[in-house]
């Protein structure tokens, strides 16, 4: 028969342990990672993301230049530098996440953005966010020919409607995020809040594109450091202290029996 004592000690283990896992799900698993590790001249309708869109090349569905695809992977001068320009016609790829975002969560999408080697002329440019395909959640980018103003909006046809910053200047680490469970989102600019919105709850978000028209242009690119795309999935703070709660609950009725 277990003494009150030994149960005690058996129950406190059980109960670190699921704490532990909750903890260890505070992690952010990756969804997309893009690193542009390929070598020169690689056309980006022959390049696969390192992790998501199930280990298949970025999809194309947009590429307005007449004879063959030119969209490729060109290496900079600075060594473990590789960029993506998307001067010359309208571009649009697509990468799927390796899961969708689910409930409870927050996810987060970093784009290391360059200076473009073209005039932006009166277009827009930018990065989605889309539950299935056709499904616009979040837009982040570039509206009205100004490569240096940044929006955060639902969509690209409505990326007018929130104007996050105009600095000058449109290097930069933009970073999203969004939660699943209240439509919350936010964008960064190389970590500082730049605009905030809410946004459609509740959407599995399940894919990036990336997209530029009427003349506007991006330019983006990965280092030793920094990957061209990141999108990560974390549990919400409010996710991760409901679960520490309960497995301290736990705790406290087994040791009261």
């Amino acid at each position: 028969m277990l003494t009150k004592s030994y149960s005690s000690r058996v129950t406190i283990a059980l109960a670190l342990g699921v704490f532990g896992a909750f903890v260890s799900k505070s992690h952010a698993t990756v969804l997309l990672e893009d690193t542009l590790t390929a070598p020169d001249g690689t056309l980006f309708e022959n390049h696969a993301p390192d992790i998501g869109n199930g280990g298949a090349n970025w999809v194309e569905s947009a590429d307005n230049n007449t004879g063959p695809p030119t969209l490729s992977i060109n290496t900079s001068s600075t060594p473990g530098t590789n960029f993506v320009e998307t001067q010359g016609s309208e571009r649009k790829y697509t990468a799927t996440f390796t899961q969708p975002l689910a409930a409870g969560q927050t996810l987060t999408a970093q784009v290391n953005a360059l200076q473009t080697g073209g005039n932006f002329f009166a277009g827009l440019a930018g990065y989605s966010l889309d539950a299935g395909a056709g499904n616009d959640v979040a837009f982040f980018g570039h509206v009205n020919g100004t490569a240096s103003v940044w929006s955060l909006a639902p969509s690209e046809t409505a990326a007018t409607n929130v104007t996050a910053t105009s600095d000058g200047n449109d290097v930069h680490v933009a970073t999203l995020t969004y939660a699943y469970d209240t439509g919350a989102a936010t964008l960064s600019l190389d970590g500082t809040l730049v605009a905030s919105a809410t946004l459609a709850a509740q959407q599995p978000l399940d894919r990036l594109y990336f997209d530029n028209n009427n003349g506007g242009d991006l330019r983006f690119g990965a280092t030793s450091t920094t990957p061209a795309f990141l999108v990560t999935a974390t549990p919400e703070p409010a996710s991760i202290g409901l679960a520490a709660f309960a497995a301290i609950g736990l705790l406290a009725r087994r040791r009261r029996i």
